[in-house]
């Protein structure tokens, strides 16, 4: 058990095997694969060949049910393990849908025994917890921070008060009719350039997961 924890702390991979084992398998290649990728991305391992820079924008495009939206739950829960100073944006195409993604990167850095569980993320990173009377669903800090360090948003929202060094962007599409539609496709890549660009600071990385309608 201490070995697995050990490995989680410095793999994104052995993380998620660590505290969601009966979904992340070595068979499950793809998972394996999104896993390493999201590490080596964000610790500039990636390259790009034209500049010889790393890569600062990573597009995901998996079909639904496969687990792309819970594992970058989990990678948001690993970094700020790895660095509570963090700040990470989340947006999603709709209110409900970003503060479920946000209200589960909270609860998993703050899950006990209680609920069955080998390992869990206070095992792997015992030091980083929620800061007390700062948790709500759609903006909280971890202890020990003055700023906040996670914020949740929509495609309607505002972001105000925070920047990042990370913005995820999670199903930015609802659904066929809306990926169809060329006027609402306009007004979230205005609102993308506009205010969300806005809040990364310089250096820092975007990640967009969806579903190629």
């Amino acid at each position: 058990k201490e070995l697995k924890i050990r490995k989680a702390r410095e793999s994104f991979w052995e993380f998620c095997k660590a505290v969601h084992p009966s979904f992340f398998k070595e068979s499950r290649w793809h998972l394996k694969r999104m896993c390493n990728d999201l590490q080596d991305f964000h610790d500039n391992k990636l390259i790009n060949p034209k500049t010889g820079l790393p890569y600062q924008n990573m597009s995901i495009n998996i079909p639904p049910r496969h687990g792309k939206s819970f594992t970058a739950t989990l990678f948001a829960q690993w970094l700020f393990g790895r660095d509570k100073s963090k700040q990470i944006i989340t947006v999603s195409y709709g209110q409900a849908l970003s503060i479920r993604f946000s209200q589960n990167v909270r609860d998993g850095i703050s899950q006990d025994k209680g609920e069955g569980l080998d390992i869990t993320f206070s095992d792997v990173f015992p030091d980083v917890n929620i800061k007390h009377g700062d948790a709500s669903k759609q903006m909280w800090a971890l202890e020990g921070n003055q700023l906040q360090n996670y914020y949740a948003t929509s495609f309607s929202g505002a972001i105000t008060g925070m920047g990042c060094q990370l913005g995820i962007i999670d199903d930015p599409i609802k659904d066929s009719s809306e990926a169809y539609n060329m006027n609402l496709l306009q007004e979230k890549l205005d609102w993308y350039n506009n205010t969300f660009l806005s809040r990364v600071e310089k250096g820092g990385k975007k990640i967009v997961i969806a579903t190629r309608w």
